[in-house]
């Protein structure tokens, strides 16, 4: 679990796939409350 202060560094190859991609929690009642965002991969 990782509480609200914390930061998580997560390491992915996006060696082909550059753009915008979407992580989010389980549950997507969170949307609202920052746990489903964008992050874009730039090559």
């Amino acid at each position: 679990m990782v509480v609200p202060s914390e930061r998580v560094k997560l390491l992915m190859k996006f060696e082909k796939y550059c753009g915008l991609y979407t992580y989010r929690c389980h549950n997507l009642e969170y949307e609202d409350t920052g746990m489903m965002r964008n992050y874009r991969v730039e090559g």
